[in-house]
């Protein structure tokens, strides 16, 4: 039967030195459209897999695990968008996690037994080499409702919400720290009213000079003070029709809030100037980044403006309340900014990716946009991967925050090329979580003898150990053994099964490790 050809050509580059691979790819699996290329090991292979039109590298190692993991992560670190097939003699667990950790999207066991499985891996590669083109070209990292990049609990509920109160015609009052998004929340319950196809207009209520706040938010008629050589039309009338976004109204002056509480009462304006009294269809959406009930409290806020304004309450969630969120969000905005700029797709590495998730952003999601784009700016030129160090050498408010207390230190004390870990095949907004059709997922060991199901899951009682932190975490370190060895090493269908994040398995199972449980 005759194989079913690629979806044009692809290119491999192969990184052995017997020939084993190579004879079996091009005598033996003969993939109609695949280009086979080798390279020796030595220093010339990072000239070779520099190549970003290659769609899949294929490493074999053998005895010396660790030379050949330090080679994998150079590679990634110089091509982060080909993923990698290692190649090892050994269908061992502990191998396949620290060839994952190394960056691998695959691991086989030689001999290929199976033609079969060989093929699922390089189509499967190829797979995710189209799916960082794809990325790279659409600018993004994950899909998005209103923008709003992630998927935590928090936002899932946010947006909820915003689909819940968008058709209602009520004012809403966004609160949440500085660069926590209140805007783009402001837009997208705007975007899900009735009045989408009206104009929606934004304020700075801290930019408005309180002298001529009147004249700004109602207009003027021609005349109506010095410089006044025509009639203007103010914020409620360019917002006819839509909605008025008062971004920062924590910032009113007293004058601004009575005007504003007189126009809120009636929804009718009188321009400065003029006498006849206007209607205007507008939606008040105000956001601050204050604590309003503080400054009612303390009367530098109206009470009766508060009322008005507050009848729906949304909370703008801080990124360190949704830390899940921050890898999307930093593939977004590397994404975007490569885009933009044509580079080829920048990634960060797993350990880069802890470190932004244990910082606190005291500048949300903006801080976090500054940052990556900053990095993507100064990266090295050839090099596509954004290690932890360069992050604490590009940004001296995180070395300062996480240098001393860094969590990663204890295990990497050093930065240089040869620690670096490649970018995580698994990541949030990169990945795709199901298993390929007819196979294993896209993490699995090949011809492996792993225990069934019950049998994994059966686990003989810990004795007694000393604390309740303890016997927690020696549960844990039994559970995931047996998850992953029920699952045959595949690290993806491990976390789906578990319900958790497969980084987070990542996470977990390199920790028991370290502390050798």
């Amino acid at each position: 039967m005759e194989k079913a050809g690629l979806q044009g050509e692809r290119s491999v580059l192969l990184v052995e030195d017997d020939g084993y691979c190579g004879y079996f790819l091009t005598e033996v699996l003969r993939l109609p459209g695949l280009r086979v290329t080798s390279a020796a090991k030595g220093s010339d292979i990072l000239d070779a897999a520099a190549d970003t039109a290659l769609d899949a590298v294929i490493v074999h190692f053998q005895d010396r695990v660790e030379q050949a993991l330090v080679s994998m992560r150079r590679l990634a670190e110089h091509n982060a968008v080909t993923p990698i097939i290692a190649v090892s003699e050994e269908a061992d667990v502990d191998v396949a996690l620290a060839v994952v950790h190394a960056g691998a999207f695959d691991y086989l066991v030689r001999p290929f037994n199976n033609a079969a499985r060989v093929e699922q891996a390089l189509r499967g590669a190829f797979s995710r080499r189209d799916e960082l083109r794809k990325q790279a070209e659409a600018g993004l990292g994950s899909g998005a409702a209103y923008g709003m990049i992630g998927k935590s609990r928090l936002l899932m509920e946010l947006q909820r919400t915003i689909r819940q109160i968008g058709p209602m015609q009520v004012n809403v009052l966004i609160c949440g720290e500085s660069g926590t998004g209140k805007e783009l929340i402001a837009r997208a319950v705007h975007q899900e009213s009735d009045r989408r196809d009206g104009p929606f207009v934004a304020v700075n209520c801290g930019a408005v000079p309180e002298a001529l706040f009147e004249s700004i938010f109602f207009g003027h008629e021609k005349g109506a003070f010095t410089g006044a050589t025509r009639r203007h039309a103010g914020f409620l009338e360019e917002a006819q029709g839509g909605t008025l976004f008062l971004d920062e109204v924590g910032e009113l002056t007293a004058k601004g809030q009575v005007a504003l509480l007189r126009f809120l009462e009636n929804q009718e304006f009188t321009r400065v100037g003029g006498s006849a009294a206007q209607k205007a269809d507008v939606r008040i959406i105000a956001a601050t980044n204050r604590n309003l009930d503080q400054a009612v409290d303390e009367r530098r806020f109206r009470a009766d403006l508060y009322y008005r304004l507050n009848v729906v309450y949304l909370r703008a969630p801080s990124l360190r309340q949704r830390t899940e969120d921050i890898l999307p969000l930093a593939d977004y905005f590397l994404a975007r900014f490569c885009l933009k700029n044509r580079l080829d797709l920048i990634q960060l590495s797993p350990e880069a990716v802890r470190l932004l998730e244990a910082y606190d952003w005291p500048g949300n999601v903006r801080e976090l946009e500054n940052l990556m784009e900053g990095l993507a700016a100064t990266l090295p030129e050839g090099q596509h991967l954004i290690t932890r160090k360069q992050i604490f050498q590009y940004s001296g408010k995180i070395q300062a925050a996480l240098g001393r207390e860094d969590p990663l230190s204890a295990v990497h004390p050093g930065d240089s090329a040869d620690s670096r870990r490649s970018a995580d095949p698994y990541r949030a907004g990169r990945a795709d979580y199901t298993s390929r059709p007819g196979g294993p997922g896209p993490f699995s060991i090949e011809d492996s003898s792993s225990s069934s199901p019950a049998e994994a899951g059966t686990m003989e009682p810990e004795p007694m150990v000393q604390s309740y932190r303890e016997a927690c975490e020696a549960f844990e370190a039994r559970y995931f053994k047996a998850l992953l060895e029920a699952n045959g090493g595949n690290v993806a269908k491990a976390a789906r099964q578990a319900g958790i994040h497969p980084v987070t398995l990542h996470r977990k199972l390199r920790k028991f490790r370290d502390v050798g449980k």
